[in-house]
């Protein structure tokens, strides 16, 4: 052991330690120390080292890379069962696809109490506004808001939301919340573990620019250690938005058969594999939401986080087989977005989700599934309204 003032790297007095330490035990005895003095040496250029004409095997050798290896794979295993042409073949394929998400991002949480506490209660004039955890598994605590409209005593429609920021973040409470309760749906916001209020103190927020924090900050490392518990972080936050339904369906304002959710960015992924998962979701939307993960391999850069993904994923489906499992159920894709949370043209989309469509014609029910755009915080509201309130009404 030793200390040595110096940048990174093998510096001298790092060298001349390790030489005594191979004497002392190896022999011979050291030289002197005339003779230990390293002499003045030449950087080489790295031209001078290259293996190749350029220095790259790529552009030398026309070889392979990391994304050219992964698209070619994806190209060579997307012959995934095609979709039902009848509704006989329907249920089947439903379960086994269910089945095969369920499996691949590993949402199969412990069933344990709820244990809700409610942290405090303030009158916002139309509705109340109450700060509320629940826990999602034991010692998975889940942070949310709940908004209660002044009814009547009628048990009301409910909606779960989901945003990548956090409950309250990004003006979520004023532009979605509030309208919401305003129009008589219990809202409950919430913080899946590792966003808002749970996210680790040391994460500083998420900067598309910064690639570095991209594959190297907190929200990939609990990605990474969820793999080494065996599971995935989208699966377990999957499993934080169902026991938000389960805590929705413990209050006796809510009535647990018209129960809605919507999800904002990362949190749109997290509502549909819900929605997929879980029938009791009875209409779902999901904004500024990734396209496809297909988008993702075919190319070569993208901002999507690592905890959006799955080990696997694209051997057994994609985002638009996931959509068709909640057919005939309403479900709203908003401004979708590539593999760099650009939006998408929504002829992409459409084309995106054709065989999405496809299922919810085959089941009678294409006018319950939408592919939008909406510029505004009021237009998107709106439109969250249109899709929802008529079914849940």
């Amino acid at each position: 052991f030793m200390i040595a003032d110096g940048r990174h790297g093998y510096i001298e007095s790092m060298r001349e330690a390790a030489c005594a330490w191979l004497s002392r035990w190896l022999g011979p005895a050291l030289p002197s120390s005339a003779c230990q003095v390293e002499p003045p040496t030449s950087i080489e250029s790295e031209s001078t080292l290259f293996c190749t004409t350029t220095g790259q095997v790529k552009t030398a050798l026309g070889g392979e890379t990391v994304f050219s290896l992964n698209r070619a794979e994806t190209g060579r295993i997307s012959v995934r069962k095609p979709a039902p042409v009848s509704r006989e073949e329907w249920p089947e394929w439903r379960e086994q696809l269910r089945d095969k998400v369920r499996s691949c991002i590993a949402c199969s949480g412990m069933s344990s109490p709820l244990n809700p506490q409610r942290l405090s209660r303030v009158d916002k004039g139309r509705f109340y506004l109450e700060k509320v955890v629940y826990y999602s598994e034991p010692e998975i605590f889940i942070p949310a808001l709940l908004l209660l409209p002044k009814s009547n005593g009628q048990p009301a429609p409910a909606v779960v939301f989901v945003n990548e920021g956090g409950k309250s973040s990004d003006g979520v409470v004023e532009n979605y919340l509030r309208p919401l309760a305003e129009q008589g749906f219990v809202v409950l916001s919430i913080d899946p573990r590792g966003i808002g209020e749970t996210t680790p103190p040391t994460s500083p927020p998420y900067d598309q620019r910064d690639y570095r924090a991209f594959a190297e900050d907190v929200e990939s490392d609990l990605f990474y250690d969820g793999l080494s518990a065996g599971k995935t972080l989208v699966g377990m936050r999957t499993w934080d938005v169902l026991r938000g339904v389960d805590y929705l369906q413990s209050r006796t304002e809510v009535d647990g058969k018209r129960v809605a959710a919507i999800g904002q960015d990362m949190g749109g992924l997290l509502v549909l594999f819900a929605a997929a998962l879980d029938e009791r979701i009875q209409s779902a939307a999901c904004a500024s939401t990734l396209v496809s993960y297909s988008a993702v391999v075919e190319n070569e850069i993208y901002t999507q986080r690592f905890s959006t993904f799955a080990p696997g994923l694209l051997r057994e489906f994609d985002l638009a087989d996931v959509a068709a499992l909640i057919a005939p159920r309403p479900l709203l894709l908003l401004n979708s977005v590539d593999s760099l949370h650009r939006r998408i043209e929504l002829s992409q989309a459409a084309e995106s989700y054709r065989m999405t469509r496809t299922v919810y014609r085959l089941l009678g029910s294409e006018q319950s599934f939408g592919v939008e755009h909406a510029d505004s915080a009021q237009e998107i509201a709106k439109t969250y309204m249109k899709y929802l309130s008529g079914q849940l009404r």
